[in-house]
């Protein structure tokens, strides 16, 4: 009995120690969290004078998980932290502590003791190796992986001097320093992001937005269906690509205006849009309650641009379906009794639901480019393809196959039964409502 009793005895210890392991060591990275290295840092203020801290805090990391998943955000913070110990012994001391904001946090904080010579951190010392790391991380994004990213990375360094004081215990000091570390880019970046906000008010204001379209094909017959306007900010500039443009948008709560300006500028550069064809235009749950159109003004622009409701689709993405879907609802049915569509785009992306379609009753769905890629060797999507075409059929709507790029992928939407595809395969986003060139097709 008291073999067994020690043998649980031990097991819970084991239990418990994994439990702390998982709370305060950053799984991803391997770091621990900085607050199991009070012990340690104590140790160094026993010998040293001073203790240099140094945050390290990758700007517009948090657009990467909302863009692009977490896995892209993982993947990045451990290129990071791998970085960083390849850089121990060479930039900074071996001896100096590296460590996580938290478990699954995503800032770096950094003690160092000493010099790599050995000697004292002094401020002036702290702030030179706060620069020599700060170029030393400056390349890590510089390849065409993060480069073509949506959102720009790059690196925000801050240290401070932390010093013992008998009046104060030594954990408050750590946290005291490290927010003091924290403030000092920060601030650049307060700069930075004032500045960013107000460029992109002079967007909306000017109405600098580029309207770039792409042909919706019937692929029954290889004719043009219809075109989905997409927005870009101005060329050369930091919104030029729309993720980071609509991005800040939300965050300065200016989604609306921006979503307007889009709307309006896409309607007037689709101008001449062919007798019958469509124009999708994407726009947010939110927006739909713009006054624009559930008054007589969108009537009004479009007979300015020689367009009907009828011509009009409102290609919503189902993810943010839920923000307001009530709201939502009612001015969708509005719309669609004027006679406008609805298309839910992001099917396949994990977001979408039965639910929302039923509640919805779109005209259209648009399957991500996810669920297309190499559609032609995956029968497990091509199932799940042959599902959302038989639930459309039971709504009266139709599928679009977004991402199409390969004879053989349009081959495969075709066989199982997808009416309508865009992509690469058949055009490029050009600046205005080209004519269509038929391919050569005499295979399919």
């Amino acid at each position: 009995m008291e073999k067994e009793r020690k043998r649980d005895e031990s097991l819970q210890l084991k239990i418990n120690y994994l439990k702390m392991k998982s709370a305060l060591v950053d799984r991803n990275t391997g770091l621990p969290s900085f607050h199991i290295c009070f012990d340690d840092i104590r140790s160094f203020m026993e010998h040293r004078r001073y203790v240099g801290v140094i945050h390290i805090e990758i700007s517009n990391i948090y657009l990467v998980e909302s863009l692009y998943g977490w896995q892209s955000f993982e993947k990045i913070l451990k290129k990071i932290s791998e970085r960083l110990n390849e850089l121990r012994g060479k930039v900074f001391s071996e001896k100096s502590i590296l460590t996580m904001n938290a478990a699954y946090g995503d800032k770096f904080i950094l003690f160092v003791s000493e010099t790599l010579e050995g000697e004292d951190i002094t401020p002036e010392n702290l702030l030179d190796l706060t620069d020599k790391l700060t170029d030393s991380l400056s390349g890590e994004f510089l390849s065409e992986e993060y480069a073509t990213m949506a959102a720009r990375l790059g690196f925000n360094l801050g240290c401070s001097i932390l010093q013992e004081s008998p009046f104060y215990r030594l954990e408050r000091l750590v946290y005291q320093a490290i927010e003091e570390s924290r403030n000092m880019p920060l601030r650049r970046e307060e700069k930075r992001i004032s500045a960013l906000t107000s460029e992109l008010k002079n967007i909306i204001n000017a109405e600098k937005i580029q309207t770039v379209f792409q042909n919706i094909v019937d692929v029954s017959n290889m004719e043009v269906f219809g075109y989905e306007a997409f927005s870009r900010g101005p060329k050369d500039s930091a919104f030029e690509k729309p993720a980071m443009m609509f991005a800040l948008s939300n965050r300065m709560g200016m989604s609306a205006d921006l979503d307007r300006v889009c709307r309006k500028v896409a309607l007037k550069n689709a101008e001449g849009l062919p007798a019958g064809a469509k124009l999708f235009i994407n726009s947010l749950p939110s927006s739909i309650a713009d006054p624009d159109w559930i008054s007589g003004k969108i009537d009004e622009l479009l007979w300015q641009h020689g367009m009907r409701a009828e011509d009009i689709v409102l290609e919503i993405p189902e993810k943010h379906y839920n923000e307001d879907s009530t709201s939502f609802e009612k001015n969708a049915r509005f719309l669609k009794g004027k006679g406008m569509s609805i298309a839910i785009d992001d099917i396949g992306t994990g977001y979408s639901s039965l639910q929302t379609i039923m509640d919805l009753n779109p005209d259209y769905l648009k399957i991500d480019e996810s669920l297309i890629r190499d559609v032609d060797k995956n029968l497990i999507k091509q199932e799940l393809i042959r599902s959302l075409i038989q639930i459309a059929s039971n709504i009266g709507a139709f599928i679009i196959a977004e991402g199409v790029e390969t004879d053989h992928e349009l081959d495969t939407v075709k066989k199982v039964g997808v009416r309508y595809a865009q992509g690469y395969f058949f055009s490029y986003p050009v600046g205005s409502l080209g004519t269509f060139s038929k391919k050569d097709l005499k295979n399919h």
